[in-house]
């Protein structure tokens, strides 16, 4: 491993209680672990491959990129640690409990892995008798080092406050300081329920579902945002077309694709008339994402085009999207009773930059026209996906201000 020594932020991941596990256990719980740093570093818009990390058996060390953020990062590291424990232990009988240990300080190359004292630190901490103790009753027990919440919280650089902490004295024969334990849920947070409105006289509600799309495992239709080209995003790219191709190609034991599912059938679909109109809307099976997260149909929609020299950009009418998807969905609905549910995610906003607001308000006017066109319509529920609180709070206030839709 070759890199410039430099100051980085990193975080240790250990499971409590792994030794007692039987070696099936413990190998399915390392793959549970090696999926919830991806899930983090996802939140915190990162790949594995981009950081510095090893597993440690029953457990991971990961340093970040050195141009990260600290102070947003830690914020965002607590939080997404948070939900997706909270997530994997509603899917597994066998609870996964953490200790976790956030640091900062030198990172620098050794000849079997990287070297400084930031790790030494991590290491002792997430290893010590007083945050051991600190997991009593809860299933994360998140320390924070001095140094790093000298800088992200005391200094008020983030959105954590100090009494968001408590001081937590660590020692060992070999090691004393004072770190910064997370005062979090004492247990596992409620999961979090849509917002929901409806149109009088239509038994179908319309909502709001927040977080990441891989957490979301009870919608039967997810809604992917594609270009007139109908041409899937690249595995490494960080949208809604890359996670769905990826997490849905049949994949081998290193993550390796082995099976371009959804990106093969969609290719088929629509071989020899690219491009498509703008707001077109073709259905594809939805691969492995029917054995991880229940999904039976994945409608792809053409909501951004591509113009040399300018990149992708939203479509004119991206109400159109909503309204062809919704169609399809009709028809799927009725010929299979076990369809009922669909997702549209915030459709151009990302790398096509389209505005939030106007978007999120084309969305539900859509939606609704839709519910006030077709008022027997066998979905019960049309869900919006809100990847961050902003797109939440412009998605919440379009239902809210929708002159025909009543709160529920």
């Amino acid at each position: 491993m070759s890199f410039p020594a430099s100051v980085r932020m990193g975080f240790v991941v250990d499971v409590a209680g792994y030794s007692r596990r039987s070696a099936r256990e413990k190998v399915d719980v390392q793959h549970r672990v090696a999926a919830f740093v991806d899930e983090v570093l996802r939140d915190l818009g990162l790949r594995l491959d981009q950081t510095h990390h090893h597993g440690t058996g029953d457990g991971m060390v990961v340093f970040l990129p050195s141009d990260v953020e600290v102070h947003r990062a830690l914020a965002r590291l607590i939080r997404a640690a948070t939900e997706v424990l909270a997530e994997d232990n509603r899917r597994y009988r066998d609870r996964m409990r953490l200790r976790m240990a956030a640091v900062i300080g030198p990172l620098g190359p050794a000849a079997i892995g990287f070297s400084g004292d930031a790790i030494v630190e991590a290491g002792r901490l997430v290893d010590s008798d007083a945050l051991r103790q600190a997991l009593t009753g809860r299933d994360l027990a998140f320390v924070v080092s001095d140094q790093l919440y000298a800088y992200a919280v005391r200094e008020r650089h983030t959105a954590l406050h100090a009494e968001d902490f408590t001081p937590l004295d660590v020692r060992t024969k070999e090691f004393a300081a004072r770190a910064w334990l997370w005062r979090g849920p004492a247990e596992e947070p409620p999961l979090i329920k849509p917002s929901a409105w409806t149109l009088p006289g239509v038994d179908c509600v319309l909502g709001v579902r927040p977080g990441r799309i891989m957490r979301v495992h009870d919608v039967d239709i997810w809604v992917n945002s594609e270009n007139t080209d109908m041409e899937m995003a690249r595995f490494n790219e960080f949208s809604i077309s890359s996670i769905i191709r990826y997490n849905g190609a049949r994949r081998d034991a290193a993550g390796h694709v082995v099976d371009d599912l959804i990106a093969r059938e969609l290719a088929d679909l629509v071989d020899g008339r690219r491009p498509v109109a703008p707001g077109a809307a073709f259905v594809t099976g939805p691969g492995v994402l029917a054995e991880t997260n229940g999904v039976r149909w994945i409608v792809h929609v053409a909501a951004v085009h591509g113009e040399p020299g300018a990149g992708f950009r939203q479509i004119r009418h991206v109400g159109a999207c909503v309204a062809n998807a919704l169609t399809h969905a009709d028809r799927l609905a009725r010929d299979d009773t076990a369809v009922r549910t669909i997702l549209f995610p915030m459709l151009g906003t990302g790398g096509a930059g389209a505005s939030v607001p106007a978007t999120a308000t084309e969305l539900v006017d859509a939606a609704a026209d839709h519910l006030a066109a077709v008022p027997g319509t066998p979905l019960r529920g049309i869900y919006f996906l809100a990847f961050n609180d902003a797109e939440r709070a412009a998605l919440e206030q379009a239902l809210a201000a929708h002159p025909a839709l009543r709160g529920v």
